[in-house]
C-alpha cells in the first residue's frame, strides 16, 4: 500500500460507516485527516474511536453541512492548511425511503441537494486547492442504487445516478 505520510485528506461523512472506514485507512497509512459531518457529537465519538485505533494518527473534525458552499470552502481550507489538500473522499450522502407516489418534493430536493450538489461543491473547492498545490486525488462514493433500481428509494437512486455522471 502506498504510504501517505505528509498527505492531507478530507473525508465528508467521516463520522460513520464508509466514511469512518476511509478515514481509518487513510490514518493507518500516515495521512493527516479531517473528518466532517453534520453532527458534532457523532464526529467527537468518531475521533475518540479513531485515536484508539490509530493512536499516533493526526485526525481532527469539523462540523460541515456540505450543501452550504461557505462551510465546504472553510472545511477544505482547514484540511489543506498551508500545503494544500491532497485527498478528498466525498462520501457524505443520504436517502429518503418510501413509495414514489408518496414522496414529497422535499425528498427529491434533499437527496439531489445533498448527494449531487453537495458533492459537486466538495469537488469544486478540493479541486481548486489541489490545482493550486500541484494535484491530488478525488474519490466520490456512490452506490449500486445509482445503476440498479432500489424499491422505495426513488429520490436516492436518482440522485446517485446523477452522482455517477458527476
Amino acid at each position: 500500500m502506498i504510504q501517505l505520510l505528509n498527505k492531507r485528506a478530507l473525508v465528508t461523512g467521516g463520522g460513520t460507516g464508509v466514511g469512518f472506514g476511509c478515514a481509518q485507512r487513510l490514518l493507518e497509512h500516515g495521512a493527516e485527516v479531517l473528518i466532517v459531518g453534520r453532527r458534532d457529537d457523532v464526529l467527537e465519538d468518531a475521533i475518540g474511536r479513531l485515536k484508539t485505533i490509530v493512536p499516533d494518527g493526526k485526525v481532527s473534525w469539523r462540523e460541515c453541512e456540505i450543501t452550504n458552499e461557505d462551510e465546504v470552502k472553510a472545511a477544505v481550507d482547514a484540511a489543506a492548511g498551508e500545503g494544500g489538500l491532497d485527498i478528498l473522499v466525498a462520501n457524505a450522502g443520504s436517502g429518503y425511503p418510501g413509495p414514489i407516489l408518496d414522496a414529497p418534493i422535499d425528498a427529491w430536493q434533499f437527496c439531489c441537494e445533498l448527494n449531487i450538489v453537495g458533492t459537486a461543491m466538495c469537488i469544486k473547492y478540493a479541486g481548486l486547492s489541489m490545482r493550486e498545490h500541484g494535484g491530488g486525488s478525488i474519490i466520490t462514493i456512490s452506490s449500486v442504487a445509482g445503476s440498479k433500481v432500489e424499491k422505495w428509494m426513488a429520490p436516492y437512486s436518482t440522485s446517485k445516478a446523477g452522482l455517477e455522471m458527476l
